[in-house]
């Protein structure tokens, strides 16, 4: 049983050292820990700290949750969708939305894999009740090694909801268009 999990911050938990099986439970739990989340968010590291060179996340985010737009100035990302649906949307440096791919669990079509590149600026919309991930990068963390969009609200902020609502008619008509 995984019930030792180290709360680190309001969000994110740490699984303890050695093997770790994840199950139905897993999500379950962390849905949990996200309803009860401001940001509408849980987060598993199955990585020893901030510092080990791989982190390994499970992720869980409600429906509706804001991601501010963000790039990685030093690291790539990997996020493959587990369950739910959303889009993963890409910007020109400007802030102009330049494409929307759907994500989804590889039963449900769309797209269920990405690998991000170092500075793409990027966010996801989630559109399910729960959309469920893992993501992986490298280590260690540093909050200084990612730039938040100088163009978009910040978390928080009461723009951030009209901000996601207009990419998000933008992320539908370009999946509709012919």
């Amino acid at each position: 049983m995984n019930d030792d999990w180290k709360l680190v911050t309001n969000d994110v938990y740490y699984a303890p050292p050695g093997l770790t099986l994840s199950d139905a439970g897993t999500i379950a739990r962390l849905k949990a820990h996200a309803e009860t989340s401001p940001r509408k968010r849980a987060r598993l590291c199955y990585h020893d700290d901030a510092d080990a060179r791989l982190h390994n996340m499970l992720i869980v985010m409600q429906g509706g949750a804001y991601v501010r737009p963000h790039k990685h100035l030093q690291k790539a990302e990997s996020f493959l969708v587990l369950e739910g649906r959303g889009f993963l949307c890409l910007f020109k440096e400007d802030g102009t939305p330049e494409a929307f791919s759907q994500l989804a669990g590889a039963d449900n079509g769309g797209t269920f894999f990405y690998h991000m590149p170092v500075g793409r600026f990027h966010t996801q919309l989630f559109l399910s009740d729960w959309v469920v991930f893992h993501e992986s990068t490298l280590g260690p963390f540093n909050p200084d090694e990612t730039t938040q969009a100088p163009w978009a609200p910040p978390e928080g902020d009461p723009g951030a909801e009209s901000y996601m609502k207009e990419l998000l008619a933008m992320a539908h008509a370009s999946a509709t268009a012919p």
